[in-house]
């Protein structure tokens, strides 16, 4: 069948079109013409759903690189209204930009309208528009009611959900939890008694536990004796208990930080970072190392955003501890060239998409920061919504050449290659093995395949598309 910008309105899209008669038609389209042939086909033919999406991905990605929002998202809310059948097929690649770009300007009601499909197909949208939209929600404290009434509409049904797996909930009855502990924190702070039997009731219902410890704020008592904190790990971990809480409310209270991603991040602080082998020889034990803290930063799991803020959180934690005098003010130094070395290079690898964390700048300084550097950083962000994906990309690189040079000591060791780590793990008398011509043999580099999405769901689950 031959189809062309004359007949193609006149044809019946059905399954009777092949695969390759779609794309060689799609193919001889300009741009423009391109977008308008998806539009009609979506409209027209809501059910037709074989090519559309990856057309539509290339259309998109051309719309990030030249800054083009207003039309993405323009063509995200066509497809909601005109075409819904294929909007509740495809909502997942259609939905994250075009919410949080409503969250950028705080348009509660856009926000709402878009992020629906997500809500009401949580289970689906777990590893894709849930995490993201939600995580950028839970960082401005302009939809806090919101994003706790997103979290109590979808952490029940995945908890119970047969076709996910490990305890998809967890960040969202996190946040619940943490509201409740945020709503206490402010009746602590007023002189108000709290009803703790109430907060064991909320807690319990979200499957959390009650922490006796925070009934005793705001007056805890944290001696740590040095030696035997980083020497005996049952007293550590009774002392890290207390100290989890009493930051939870100083940081909150002092810097009005979300208690949630201070949770988060503490969290993350204790499995991927402070649960090295070498903190326990180390003299004071809450230090790391460049290598450690590439590590910790490597190690981060979820999605790009979840990671990006809680890289973001980590200093407010680490001020907390300059203040209470766990890590002295020349160690303290030390640590935040660490990590401004980490912060810089992920700040680097989102340059265009910088814009999505605008709520972090509504959040107090972090004391590693100055002044005049935060604010600069701030102006980057929110104009990051204007630059194409060339100009975001030099804008940033100029920025961070502009800062001030870091020591060298800083900078992660490299990682072996991979002929080194073979070379080291052999047995210090063993000769290398030698090819047949008395080389050794080299390496070939293996094609970079395209990285495919990371699917929660159990095997066998998915639907197959035709």
């Amino acid at each position: 069948m031959t189809i062309t910008k004359d007949n193609y309105r006149d044809i019946v899209w059905d399954e009777k079109i092949s695969n390759e008669d779609y794309f060689a038609f799609y193919d001889s389209l300009e741009f423009e013409e391109q977008v308008a042939f998806l539009r009609f086909l979506l409209e027209t033919y809501p059910d037709y759903d074989d090519n559309w999406m990856d057309s539509y991905f290339e259309i998109a990605d051309t719309w990030r690189q030249e800054n083009t929002w207003e039309r993405l998202i323009e063509f995200s809310d066509f497809v909601r209204e005109k075409s819904p059948i294929n909007y509740k097929k495809n909502f997942n690649y259609l939905i994250e930009e075009p919410t949080l770009y409503a969250v950028f300007y705080k348009d509660i009601e856009k926000v709402k309208i878009r992020f629906s499909e997500t809500i009401s197909q949580h289970v689906e949208a777990i590893d894709l528009s849930l995490p993201s939209v939600f995580n950028i929600l839970s960082t401005d404290a302009y939809f806090k009611d919101y994003t706790k009434e997103v979290a109590e509409k979808v952490w029940k049904t995945l908890a119970e959900s047969d076709r996910l797996i490990g305890d998809p909930s967890y960040n969202y009855t996190a946040y619940l939890y943490c509201d409740f502990l945020e709503a206490a924190f402010k009746q602590i702070q007023t002189g108000e008694s709290v009803d703790w039997e109430a907060f064991k009731t909320n807690v319990e219902r979200i499957n959390f536990k009650h922490v006796n410890t925070f009934s005793k704020l705001p007056n805890l008592n944290i001696a740590i004796e040095n030696r035997t904190f980083r020497t005996n790990p049952t007293y550590r971990d009774e002392k890290l208990a207390v100290l989890f809480v009493d930051m939870l409310y100083e940081v909150h209270t002092t810097q009005g930080l979300p208690v949630y991603w201070l949770y988060r991040t503490w969290s993350d602080l204790r499995q991927y970072l402070w649960k090295k082998k070498e903190t326990t020889s180390q003299k004071n034990w809450f230090g790391f190392t460049p290598k450690m803290l590439n590590d910790f930063k490597h190690n981060l799991r979820g999605s790009q955003e979840g990671i990006f803020i809680a890289i973001w959180t980590f200093p407010y934690i680490f001020d907390y501890l300059l203040k209470k005098q766990y890590v002295d003010e020349e160690q303290f130094s030390r640590l935040m060239k660490y990590y401004q070395y980490a912060r810089r290079d992920v700040f680097r690898t989102s340059n265009q998409d910088l814009w999505k964390y605008k709520a972090l700048y509504d959040w107090h300084k972090p004391a590693y920061i100055s002044a005049e550097e935060f604010e600069q950083e701030k102006q980057l962000v929110l104009e990051s919504t204007e630059c194409t994906r060339e100009e975001a990309y030099e804008k940033t690189q100029t920025y961070l050449d502009a800062l001030p040079v870091l020591p060298s000591y800083v900078t992660p060791p490299k990682e072996p290659s991979l002929l080194d780590k073979i070379m080291t793990d052999r047995p210090s008398n063993t000769a290398p093995i030698l090819s047949g011509s008395g080389v050794i043999p080299k390496f070939r580099k293996k094609k970079p395949k395209k990285k495919k999405h990371k699917d929660n769901r159990k095997q066998g689950s998915k639907k197959e598309r035709k």
